[in-house]
């Protein structure tokens, strides 16, 4: 069978100790479990102008393929736990935070 694409993006601004924070936590559970980390800074316009207008304060935020997932902060244990699950059966998880 083969491995379900992970997609994980880190919605983030400049000078956000939170969001270094969930950078750090999301490139230590790749190593566990490999998936594409995108990130993309809610001050770019290469952002979404309506995911930035939602999420400017709410940061860090992570979508898994498109979808919401997490923000504020990155319990690693419950995300590779999800990532797993979703790499089995292929569910969408609900989100948390």
């Amino acid at each position: 069978m083969a491995a379900r694409q992970i997609i994980l993006t880190l919605f983030h601004t400049e000078r956000c100790g939170l969001c270094d924070n969930a950078k750090e936590a999301l490139l230590r559970v790749q190593k566990t479990v490999p998936f594409t980390l995108k990130e993309l800074n809610l001050n770019k316009p290469e952002c979404p102008k309506e995911l930035a207008e939602r999420y400017v304060f709410d940061t860090p935020v992570v979508h898994l393929n498109d979808k919401f997932l997490l923000q504020h902060r990155v319990d690693e244990q419950k995300l590779k736990q999800v990532l797993e699950d979703y790499q089995k059966t292929g569910k969408q998880p609900t989100p948390f935070v």
